[in-house]
């Protein structure tokens, strides 16, 4: 059985729309992603596990200026922004609510 990363969890949360998670992540972990521009809060609640916390994961200023007008995804994507991880999150949150909001 394959094992989901942290990043398929944040990718599936922006996919559904919304732009943070609580998640359990590792020191490490947590290093790399802050360097992806993602923003890390400590919760009380405590890991019986050392070095891993749990933390309010959240992305939400991560705004993507100067998006062309009936923009998607796939073409930012496609067109090779300069995007952080947290951008691409974002990005993906925001076309989850466009989805929401024309269905």
């Amino acid at each position: 059985m394959e094992s989901i990363t942290i990043t398929d969890r944040l990718e599936s949360a922006a996919n559904s729309g919304v732009d943070e998670i609580y998640l359990y992540a590792w020191n490490n972990t947590k290093k790399r992603l802050e360097k992806e521009g993602l923003k890390f809060e400590e919760t009380a609640i405590k890991s019986t596990r050392k070095g891993e916390h749990y933390y309010r994961i959240s992305w939400a200023h991560a705004v993507v200026e100067d998006l062309p007008d009936n923009w998607t995804f796939s073409e930012i994507v496609d067109s090779h922004w300069d995007l952080s991880q947290s951008q691409l999150l974002w990005l993906m949150t925001q076309e989850a609510k466009k989805a929401k909001n024309n269905s």
